[in-house]
């Protein structure tokens, strides 16, 4: 490939460059050869004439000295600085600039010639410096100069880029179409070879994880308020589960839930009592539309009820939901509801009820902001919950409150149409009976997640934290990065026997395994940073600062 990019080269190759193809003579004159002698163990540039310098260079450079053509020239741009430092009439002197640039182009080749690419490179770039004052010739020899560079360090997309400039002044220029295919079929074949790579890794990643750990089957001797159906933990049910299937997609949350408040029953920590009739469990980290439509879809609520048979009230909390479909660096749905009230749908002829509630933004800075945490302040807003007096109001609208006469609470639309007096208290969230973190990639969203982890650790409360398959590297960190936080890991890292698994690569999944901590001993925020290093230190951990 070397020698078709070579013949290539010479049809781009300036008039003032030898013939980089022609085999070097040997030969010097007898007066280059006193002026390389003179230089030698020297680091001054020699003295000359920008046109004597560009000869002496050449004449070197056809010889096969190419460090000595690089010292020529190099004297022959610090003739050419000086002269424009003397006085303004130089700046108007066209030769100047014209052997500036090919000074600059002779160097890049010879570097190229000692397999210097990267300092090939810089010197075309030196040479484009005044690139919208030169001629399209002119800036297409520099260009594609440095696309060789690029092409002979691997480089194939900044390549394809800087041809890209190459056709654009000049669209029929042969040699840089040529060029031009050929990265084009290296880049498609890198990627093949990439995406092959990826897949071997997956492949080996997901064969020594199957290896390293069968996880534990869902126990139903245990009591851990999860009463288990017979098609949920048999061997071809489970089997199923770790292929597509959008209904699992669905209900892998949900699955996921229950499988975490079982391991945790299997540890010893019961997180739903058999006796609890009212149950509050919040998602955190949820952020697109998509977990929304999840947890409020009626087949989720069904399998949870059904599994959770004394519960009669469940409430689901979403805290990080943002409406973006791609996670909290993106735009904003246009779709995504207002905080509060997501759903409220009664089952088992009235006698069971899931509310889901939404709210964007990191726990606990939410719980600070949130107007259903101070829901007693007059002038203040907050969610109407169980009932009106009259029929203006609806479960979960957000009102304004303007007093209050024992139990009932008068309260005034946001539009200020409506005023009305509410039969019930309006809602205070309680703090959680368990709590998920949905693939929370932890070392990327460190600061993030600190706040809200040292809380769970404080207020003691069961906490699950679901990783991602690999790439993400959370099956070998989470668990020393929580340990680190000062969390108390009770639950140990494990498959999830509910995984969400991508369409089209089964070896990438969602909600693919998890560990659980409850209680400990919270670092304050000021520690976040020596935590960083420890980890990085301990356990070569890089976290996002």
């Amino acid at each position: 490939r070397r020698g078709s990019s070579f013949s290539l080269i010479a049809a781009m190759a300036d008039d003032l460059a030898p013939d980089e193809d022609a085999p070097a003579t040997g030969s010097l004159t007898e007066e280059l050869a006193n002026d390389i002698r003179s230089m030698a163990g020297g680091y001054s540039l020699p003295k000359l004439e920008p046109q004597a310098a560009k000869d002496k260079g050449n004449e070197c450079f056809r010889a096969g000295k190419y460090e000595e053509a690089i010292r020529f020239w190099q004297g022959g741009l610090k003739s050419i600085l000086n002269k424009l430092c003397a006085g303004p009439e130089a700046m108007g002197d066209q030769s100047l600039s014209e052997l500036d640039l090919t000074l600059n182009l002779n160097i890049a080749m010879a570097q190229m010639k000692m397999q210097q690419f990267d300092k090939a490179i810089g010197f075309c770039n030196k040479a484009l410096v005044r690139q919208h004052s030169m001629p399209a010739a002119q800036q297409v020899k520099a260009l594609y100069r440095r696309a060789d560079a690029e092409r002979s360090l691997g480089r194939v997309e900044e390549c394809l880029a800087t041809l890209g400039q190459c056709l654009e002044l000049q669209p029929e220029n042969a040699a840089a179409k040529t060029l031009h295919q050929q990265m084009t079929r290296e880049l498609s074949l890198q990627k093949k070879k990439q995406a092959r790579v990826m897949n071997k890794m997956l492949d080996c990643y997901k064969a020594e994880r199957e290896v390293e750990q069968d996880p534990p089957l869902p126990d139903r001797s245990v009591p851990s308020g999860v009463v288990w159906k017979d098609g949920d933990v048999g061997a071809e049910n489970l089997e199923k589960w770790q292929h597509y299937s959008r209904v699992f997609w669905v209900a892998s949350l949900g699955f996921t839930l229950l499988n975490t408040v079982d391991a945790f029953a299997r540890e010893g920590i019961c997180c739903l009592r058999p006796e609890a009739t009212s149950w509050t469990v919040y998602f955190l980290g949820v952020s697109s539309t998509m977990e929304q439509q999840w947890m409020c879809n009626k087949l989720v609520h069904s399998l949870l009820l059904s599994r959770m048979p004394k519960l009669r009230f469940l409430r689901i909390v979403l805290v990080g939901f943002n409406g973006s479909k791609q996670g909290k660096d993106t735009e904003p749905d246009p779709n995504s509801p207002t905080d509060g009230l997501l759903s409220h749908q009664q089952y088992q002829n009235g006698e069971a009820v899931v509310q889901v509630w939404g709210f964007k933004g990191l726990w606990p800075a939410v719980s600070r902001a949130a107007p259903f945490i101070v829901p007693d302040k007059i002038g203040e807003l907050a969610f109407v919950v169980d009932g009106v007096a009259g029929r203006s109001f609806s479960i979960g609208e957000r009102v304004v409150l303007l007093g209050r006469h024992g139990s009932m609470c008068l309260a005034r639309s946001l539009d200020g149409l409506r005023r009305e007096w509410v039969a019930a208290q309006c809602l205070e969230i309680p703090k959680p009976d368990f709590a998920l973190l949905a693939n929370a990639q932890l070392a990327q969203y460190f600061n993030d997640w600190f706040a809200g982890i040292v809380w769970l650790v404080d207020e003691k409360v069961p906490t699950a934290v679901v990783g991602m398959s690999a790439p993400d590297k959370s099956w070998d960190e989470d668990d020393k990065i929580l340990s680190a936080m000062g969390c108390e890991l009770k639950v140990e890292k494990q498959q999830n026997r509910f995984p969400m698994v991508l369409e089209g690569n089964e070896a990438v999944r969602k909600n693919e395994h998890f560990c659980g901590f409850k209680g400990g001993l919270a670092k304050p925020t000021t520690a976040m940073a020596d935590l960083k290093l420890m980890l990085l230190a301990e356990h070569e951990i890089m976290i996002s600062w």
